[in-house]
């Protein structure tokens, strides 16, 4: 099955809360002062262009973000980083070479949330997947990478499906070590 970018966003425009961004290849309303920024972040980021339904995700829309209303439950936060107001000014790239490309918290209820960062692999050393770093609240807050996605399209589809509420469960028959 073939997916498609434009479909995908145009259905994630319909989730709650959700703001998307026009990038400079926007196809409806390109934003084209962003062409600078987004040449200058494939230059900071180079190992992104392993990554291309991303980067055409970032020359298309720039960025996008869920963030539900305080006193809404369950409600998710989602920052899905780019250029432009989607633009997180450092700390990408970690100590284990892995690049945030998307943090999401969910609060199922006041005082529960849960979070997990989305990520690629910086260093050129490890499968061209989606990881997800998973902090394990049962075991003293252990923290573990996975693969979680083959590509960032099925991860977006996820999020498209589940309306920004990823859980360890929503991905669980992608799941392997790395």
């Amino acid at each position: 099955m073939t997916m498609d970018l434009d479909l995908l966003a145009a259905q994630l425009a319909g989730v709650p809360y959700v703001t998307i961004g026009n990038g400079p290849e926007h196809p409806s309303s390109p934003n084209l002062s962003l062409s600078a920024a987004l040449h200058d972040y494939l230059n900071d980021y180079p190992f992104l262009r392993h990554y291309p339904d991303y980067v055409r995700f970032l020359q298309r829309y720039a960025g996008a973000c869920i963030n539900y209303p305080d006193g809404v439950y369950p409600r998710v936060f989602l920052n899905l980083f780019g250029i432009g107001k989607f633009s997180e000014p450092e700390g990408l790239v970690d100590e284990q070479s892995f690049y945030c490309f998307c943090h999401i918290g969910i609060d199922e209820q006041p005082s529960q949330l849960s979070e997990t960062a989305f990520l690629f692999d910086a260093s050129d050393s490890r499968k061209r997947v989606v990881y997800a770093r998973l902090v394990d609240t049962a075991q003293n807050g252990i923290v573990r990478v996975v693969c979680a996605f083959p590509g960032f399209l099925e991860w977006l589809a996820s999020v498209v499906a589940t309306k920004g509420f990823i859980k360890i469960a929503n991905f669980s028959d992608h799941l392997a070590e790395s």
